[in-house]
């Protein structure tokens, strides 16, 4: 009984300390921020990841900073977050040959393997730039403003391929 209550204290400190430094994170990014709303993506009854939506203001606006919390509930490569990333962008926002090759590059870079209970942050600033986190550290920025937007659209677009959890990232918690 003693194991057990141990094990939970410390499950408990870990939880903490990583919504504690989230939270920082967001504020040095946002300021005063507002979570939207919060999600599930399941594929096939496989949950994937819990991800949620922080804007500056009270609702989503494309031309506000906001971040995107994503936590992941199982193993995923670092080539398939790429890969899927790659083809959500190609069929949302369609850009060329050369700019998606671009695109794959930049992201290959960027994301590492992912394992169940990491979590990536992504902040799109004041500037228009992409910042990423991954497990609170910062692994990369993002320069180039149509990509930034065309990833955060693989969520926030009306032409997502998941409705259903843009519908719940976009309701505002007032």
């Amino acid at each position: 009984m003693h194991k057990k209550v141990s094990y939970l204290l410390i499950l408990l400190s870990v939880i903490s300390f990583n919504s504690h430094s989230s939270e920082k994170i967001l504020k040095d990014y946002l300021g005063d921020y507002y979570q939207l709303g919060t999600g599930k993506l399941s594929i096939f009854f496989i949950d994937i990841y819990d991800i949620k939506l922080f804007s500056k203001i009270k609702s989503y606006s494309k031309d506000e900073p906001f971040a995107i919390e994503i936590n992941y509930l199982k193993d995923v490569k670092s080539t398939q977050i790429v890969d899927s990333s790659i083809n959500e962008i190609k069929r949302i926002s369609k850009p060329s040959r050369d700019e998606l090759e671009n695109y794959r590059t930049i992201l290959a870079r960027l994301f590492p393997n992912i394992y169940s209970g990491d979590q990536l942050i992504g902040i799109k600033t004041a500037n228009n730039d992409g910042l990423f986190f991954y497990n609170k550290k910062r692994i990369g920025k993002i320069n180039d403003e149509k990509l930034v937007d065309s990833f955060f659209d693989i969520w926030l677009s009306e032409k997502t391929s998941h409705p259903e959890l843009r519908e719940k990232l976009l309701m505002s918690y007032e």
